[in-house]
Formats: structure tokens, sequence, C-alpha cells
């Protein structure tokens, strides 16, 4: 799919509250609960808990609006750390545990420049690699940005959505690159992980929405 016929997430931005109440709502007519709202929470919570994922400070950099990844992130972490592309206040429930909300700039080299982070004892990303690459390279060199946040032996927990080209907010089409589980594989072990675990959920329900085929999450250990 051209990137060019859509709108592009750090480019054009999106409108929160229509994400949240088209994709995050407990509405009949929404039909992402199960695939992906569930798929993300019943993972990390299996994973903070007997994994043994924990540490002093965890950095996430995730799609939008959304916070509820966080709740669980937070039982096992002194301190979390959050990049934002549009500066969204994502964690007021989650003060105590919130070190900083920092500007996110996917275009920089440094993603958080002018501020040079510690590198992070874990590192959460959901659903915004497809949204911000135009491409295999682009999606590589995105990663590659995101793994100088972790220190060596890091941990890096990672959501994607398999074989997707768009999704919808509002009456908005946005762009999303299209990408398998292999590509994904290669691409973090190129970032400079070895991966651990992965799991890969098909998607059930189905609309117009969105056409992504499934959830992936996988977990992988820095070199």
């Amino acid at each position: 799919m051209d990137p060019a016929k859509h709108k592009i997430y750090h480019v054009d931005g999106l409108h929160s509250r229509t994400f949240l109440d088209t994709y995050c709502s407990n509405k009949p007519e929404t039909t992402f609960e199960e695939g992906g709202l569930n798929v993300i929470i019943e993972e990390l919570h299996y994973f903070f808990k007997f994994a043994n994922i924990k540490g002093g400070t965890l950095i996430d950099i995730s799609f939008g609006p959304i916070i509820y990844h966080l709740y669980s992130a937070c039982e096992y972490f002194k301190e979390m750390i959050l990049l934002s592309n549009q500066l969204e206040m994502k964690a007021l429930k989650l003060k105590a545990k919130v070190k900083h909300v920092l500007k996110c700039y996917i275009d920089r080299e440094n993603i958080t420049d002018p501020l040079e982070l510690p590198q992070a004892d874990c590192l959460l990303v959901t659903h915004i690699l497809g949204s911000i690459s135009k491409d295999e390279n682009d999606y590589i060199s995105n990663l590659k940005k995101f793994a100088k946040l972790i220190k060596p032996g890091g941990q890096l927990l990672i959501f994607g959505s398999l074989n997707g080209t768009y999704y919808m907010v509002g009456e908005d089409k946005f762009f999303t690159f299209t990408y398998d589980e292999n590509f994904m594989r290669k691409a973090i072990e190129e970032a400079g992980f070895v991966i651990n675990h992965c799991q890969v959920h098909p998607r059930k329900a189905k609309n117009s929405l969105a056409d992504y085929k499934a959830i992936i999450f996988i977990s992988a250990c820095k070199n």
C-alpha cells in the first residue's frame, strides 16, 4: 500500500477520543476486545509475573492514547518513562510510577533529543512500529533507534499487527506497513536481540475498521 494515499500516524496525528471510542470502548459494535485488548493484557500479565521481567526502569513507546497495558507493568518496575508522539498525558492513573512523559521524535536518531535518557531495564513497544515505518528498511531503522534505549541484557516486549495495510480513525484511513512473522523476527534479531518467546494470536472478529490478520507478541533480550 502506498503511504502517500493515506494519513500517517506521526505526521498527521489522530483524534485520541475517536480512537479510544473505536477500539477500546465496551460498545457492542466494538470487536477488538478479544483480539486486541485482552491479548496484550494477558501476555504482559503472564510475563511480568512468571518470566521474572522486572527492574528499575521501563520505557514505554506505544500507539496513541492507550494506557491499559501499563497497569501490569507498574507492579514490577520502580519507575516508568512514557514517550508520546502527541504529548498526551497517558498516565493520570499511574502517577506514582511515572517519572517522565516526553516528546518522541521519530525522525531523529535520538528520539528523545535533546535529552539523553539512561538505558532502561525494559522497553515496551505496542502497535507503533507498523504505523511509523514505510517499508522494511524503515522498520528496522526505527527498531534500532528504539534498541538504544535498552541496556545490555535488558528486555524488549513488542506487540504488532501482522499483514495489515490500514486502520480507520473516524473518517480517516491511516497507513500501516505490511509485514509478517518471519520479517518481524528477522528485524528484531538484526537490531541486536535474542528472541525468547513468540506468540501469534489470529484475529477472530473482523470488520472494515482495520484489516490486520493477527496480533504478534515477542519478548527478546538485548545482546
